[in-house]
């Protein structure tokens, strides 16, 4: 989650290949249908794919912010 909200502040190359890869390991939980989190984790992929899009005056949208929130508490303690 840290990696994934961070890398819109990195410039590197190698930051749009953690991304991809980020993209293909969130890919797995949509793709299962789980319930609680295939809706946020997408939201999640869409941010990676254009991360432009999902930051304005350089913050992050809240929709972000809120998916991350919505997977940090729907995994805590597991």
């Amino acid at each position: 989650m840290r990696q994934t909200l961070s890398l819109p502040h990195q410039k590197s190359s190698s930051a749009a290949d953690l991304a991809g890869s980020i993209q293909e390991q969130m890919f797995t939980i949509v793709a299962a249908e789980q319930e609680t989190l295939a809706e946020p984790v997408g939201v999640l992929i869409d941010f990676l794919h254009d991360p432009r899009y999902y930051v304005k005056d350089g913050r992050i949208d809240d929709s972000i912010t809120e998916a991350a929130a919505t997977i940090r508490s729907t995994c805590a303690g597991r």
